[in-house]
């Protein structure tokens, strides 16, 4: 697994993505929360989401899916990347989430921790959650 930091995001300092070369994957927390299934894609495009394709194509990475920590399914990159490419950036808009500061988490009884195999059998083509909550530390 390998983990990056998301140059030149407004959102917040800090935010880390993780990439998983063999599967394909990307998980990230933030930067783009795919609709529900059947629903439209918003009709502009985040800053965020700009970003997150931006820094994807800096890094040269091979991308398939995208697995993000909000949201209720993965999304495959060609759709997404239509979608950062076909819109156009509202440069007020800012999700409307907390601040993450990474792709991390736990609870009152401590970390947890799923090392990427982990990560990859959670994958469920169903396009049901792969990780129930936002509640992850990669290593």
């Amino acid at each position: 697994m390998e983990i990056y930091n998301v140059q030149g995001l407004a959102h917040a300092q800090g935010m880390l993505m993780a990439y998983m070369p063999k599967e394909k994957i990307v998980v990230e927390a933030d930067l783009f929360t795919p609709p529900a299934q059947g629903a439209a894609l918003p009709t502009m495009v985040a800053p965020s989401a700009r970003t997150f394709f931006n820094n994807v194509q800096r890094l040269k990475l091979d991308v398939q899916t995208i697995a993000p920590i909000h949201g209720n399914r993965t999304y495959p990159w060609a759709d997404f990347a239509r979608f950062v490419g076909s819109g156009s950036t509202n440069q007020s808009e800012l999700p409307g989430y907390g601040v993450v500061t990474g792709i991390c988490g736990g609870d009152a009884a401590g970390p947890n921790v799923l090392p990427s195999a982990s990560i990859a059998s959670r994958m469920r083509p169903s396009g049901r959650p792969f990780l129930t909550g936002s509640t992850v530390i990669v290593t």
